[in-house]
């Protein structure tokens, strides 16, 4: 076995890795998952149900060397109809194509779409904490998460944030993501661009 081999296969299994998580985000960006979840459209579980959910398709990925988009697209709509009550009319077969694409690509070397997939699902908070591998937040009660962590541990209690290790680092820049708000204007939304003048 050589060198090549070794790093070869240390690559694959790290853009697999990074295919899992940014599958994973990209289920939990679409929008009609986001709405299946803050309406309980699949009862208390549904978040249960979407992880379930992405988790056979990470399963289908795994033992299909050339996936289906209209097998996904089948599974996607039995799914949504089934667990979660909903009819879309929506064209499913561009979200399977999105999915393959996204491995496609992740097995190139370019994590590019998978890292948007996975900085959106964070930064927005569509996803469970913890589900991604490279999810650095901690997993704090909604009512608490307003304490700093750093008063966590002044007071003696350890800090369960996960370290970030080069396996974890979502971003290619190392960073775990930005946090600084996005500017607002008087109304409470976000700025794009400046206001135009009339």
């Amino acid at each position: 076995m050589s060198a090549d081999d070794v790093v070869s296969k240390e690559d694959a299994a790290r853009a697999w890795a990074v295919f899992e998580d940014g599958l994973r985000a990209q289920v939990f960006c679409w929008n009609v998952i986001q709405m299946a979840i803050n309406g309980e459209w699949g009862g208390l579980r549904t978040v249960d149900k979407v992880i379930d959910f992405v988790e056979n398709m990470l399963d289908y990925f795994a033992t299909n060397r050339n996936p289906d988009p209209f097998f996904l697209e089948k599974g996607l709509r039995q799914f949504l109809e089934a667990a979660l009550s909903c009819i879309v009319d929506d064209n499913l077969l561009l979200l399977g194509e999105d999915s393959i694409r996204m491995m496609e690509e992740c097995a190139a070397g370019n994590f590019h779409s998978a890292h948007v997939f996975i900085d959106m699902a964070i930064k927005k908070k569509f996803i469970p904490v913890g589900y991604l591998s490279c999810d650095t937040r901690e997993n704090v009660p909604e009512n608490e998460s307003s304490k700093s962590a750093d008063s966590g541990a002044a007071e003696g209690q350890s800090d369960n944030r996960r370290e970030a290790t080069e396996e974890n680092v979502c971003p290619e820049d190392g960073s775990s993501g930005d946090t600084t708000p996005a500017p607002t204007d008087d109304d409470g939304w976000s700025v794009v661009t400046k206001k135009r003048r009339r």
